[in-house]
């Protein structure tokens, strides 16, 4: 352990702690949108895979643009399943938007769409990208329950933080000095 490691004691209040866990969260619609973003250039510019983080509903307004326009219908159907997309990406950064301040709606309708969004990848049969949706949904709820932490709280005084390698030598010396050792003769 470095000097500076020993005399720096970072303190966070649990304020601090739920502020974090719930910008997180927030934070998941915005990944979410920016690689929505992603997978709908890929596909309008004739790119035959997808991500398996972006919204389902944008892939599916991707490919029945494509589908249209490989059947005649001209790229304009490419680029109206591309305003489509973007319109839900918007919709997504929106979202993120309400949820980082502090806005009960931006979590839970994002949420509820999402869930719902996670539907088309288990129709299709897409386990992975099922479950990535899943486990989103679990890091944004997270988000969602520190939000309502916060709305319960008021200012605290500073814990201090966990430093697990401090931590373990306590426990050692606490073990140590715990032990009742007995003299043999």
């Amino acid at each position: 352990m470095s000097a500076a490691h020993d005399d720096a004691t970072v303190t966070t209040t649990p304020r601090q702690q739920a502020a974090s866990r719930a910008r997180t969260g927030a934070n998941w619609f915005y990944w979410i949108a920016g690689l929505t973003l992603l997978n709908s250039f890929i596909s309008a510019f004739g790119g035959e895979w997808n991500l398996i983080f972006g919204l389902g509903i944008g892939q599916v307004f991707m490919a029945i643009g494509r589908g249209l326009a490989q059947n005649g219908g001209g790229s304009a159907f490419i680029v109206g399943g591309l305003l489509m997309s973007l319109g839900c990406v918007a919709i997504y950064v929106l979202w993120g938007w309400l949820a980082g301040r502090g806005r009960t709606v931006g979590f839970l309708v994002g949420m509820i769409f999402y869930g719902l969004d996670a539907g088309i990848f288990v129709v299709a049969g897409d386990w992975l990208g099922a479950g990535f949706h899943f486990f989103a949904l679990f890091v944004i709820g997270r988000g969602f329950t520190a939000h309502r932490e916060l709305q319960g709280m008021t200012e605290e005084e500073p814990v201090p933080a966990q430093d697990p390698q401090r931590d373990a030598a306590q426990m050692i010396v606490e073990a140590v000095e715990g032990e009742k050792f007995e003299t043999v003769r």
